[in-house]
C-alpha cells in the first residue's frame, strides 16, 4: 500500500514524498513492480479502490520516484503558475472551474486571511462538492487555492453560484458555520450506528517545510470546515491538504506552518493537534 497510501495522503510536490517513496524501494525494477502489483490489487477490489483519479496521483508518483532513482534531484515546490499572475495582481476575488478527469478543479484566488480554507471547504460542502484535494499558493497578500472536487451527485453547481458563495463566506454575509449545522441536525434525526472517535496525529519526518497533521474521523457534511476552522483558531496556516474516504471514514492530511512561515514546534503541533481533535469531538 505504499503507494496509494503516499499518493492520496501525502503532497506530492513536497521533496520528501518522493525521497521517502525511492528510499522505500530503492531501484527503478522495484518500483515498476510495485506499480502493477499496486493497479492489478486496485482493479480487483473495485472502484472504490482504483479510479481515474487515484491512478493518475499514483502515476504522478512514479513517475517522480523514477526521476529520482535515476539520479536527478528531488522537485523542489512550484512557484506560483503564471497562469494566474493576472488574478494576483488585481489582489480581488476570483473564482474559477475546470472540468478535470473524474471532477472539477475549482480555484480560488483572494487576498489572503486566516480561515480562508475553512470557508471555502464550507462553501463546497454546502453546494454538495466531496473534496478529494487542496492546494494553497501565496503570493505576497494574495492566496491560490486549487481544489479538487467531485459533485456528491447530478450536475456541480454554477459557477455564478460559487463564486457568489465564496464571495459572501468570506465577507461574512453567509454564515457557513450555520449553514452547515442545519445539515448535520437533520442527519442527526436519522437512526445511525456508533462510530469510532477521531484521531489526529502529528505525522513525524514527512515533510522538511511543513508540520503533517493526519485526521482520521467518521466522514459527515461539513469535517473539512470544522478542521480548517480549528487550525485556524490555533493559528496554523494551511500550505496544502489531502482528502480521501474509505467507506464512511475519511483520512485528511493537512501540512501545515506557523505564522512565521516554520513548521511548527513539537509542543505546538501536539497543542494544535489535541485542538482539532477537541473540535470534532
Amino acid at each position: 500500500l505504499l503507494l496509494p497510501d503516499t499518493a492520496t495522503r501525502r503532497d506530492l510536490e513536497d521533496p520528501a514524498t518522493v525521497a521517502h517513496v525511492a528510499a522505500c524501494v530503492k531501484t527503478p525494477d522495484v518500483l515498476d513492480l510495485l506499480h502493477a502489483l499496486t493497479e492489478a490489487d486496485g482493479l480487483a477490489t473495485g472502484p472504490a479502490a482504483w479510479n481515474e483519479w487515484k491512478a493518475g496521483l499514483i502515476a504522478d508518483l512514479v513517475t517522480r520516484t523514477h526521476a529520482v532513482l535515476g539520479g536527478h534531484e528531488v522537485p523542489s515546490p512550484p512557484v506560483l503558475s503564471d497562469a494566474y499572475a493576472d488574478l494576483v495582481r488585481a489582489g480581488k476575488l476570483e473564482v474559477l472551474t475546470t472540468p478535470v478527469a473524474g471532477g472539477l478543479e475549482v480555484t480560488v484566488v483572494a487576498p489572503d486571511r486566516v480561515g480562508m480554507l475553512a470557508a471555502v471547504a464550507g462553501v463546497l460542502s454546502l453546494n454538495r462538492l466531496t473534496v478529494r484535494s487542496a492546494s494553497t499558493q501565496t503570493s505576497g497578500r494574495v492566496a491560490v487555492q486549487v481544489w479538487q472536487v467531485l459533485p456528491e451527485y447530478g450536475e456541480p453547481p454554477s459557477l455564478v453560484r460559487l463564486r457568489e458563495d465564496v464571495r459572501r463566506a468570506l465577507d461574512g454575509t453567509l454564515d457557513v458555520a450555520e449553514r452547515l449545522a442545519v445539515r448535520e441536525d437533520a442527519l442527526a434525526a436519522r437512526p445511525g450506528v456508533p462510530v469510532p472517535p477521531p484521531r489526529v496525529e502529528v505525522v513525524p519526518h514527512a515533510s522538511s517545510s511543513s508540520t503533517v497533521l493526519e485526521v482520521r474521523a467518521h466522514d459527515r457534511p461539513g469535517l473539512l470546515y470544522r478542521i480548517g476552522a480549528a487550525l485556524a483558531a490555533s493559528g496554523a496556516d494551511v500550505r496544502s491538504a489531502l482528502v480521501s474516504t474509505l467507506g464512511s471514514e475519511a483520512v485528511d492530511v493537512f501540512y501545515v506552518v506557523g505564522p512565521d512561515g516554520e513548521p511548527l514546534s513539537a509542543d505546538r503541533a501536539h497543542a494544535v493537534a489535541v485542538e482539532v481533535k477537541a473540535a470534532l469531538r
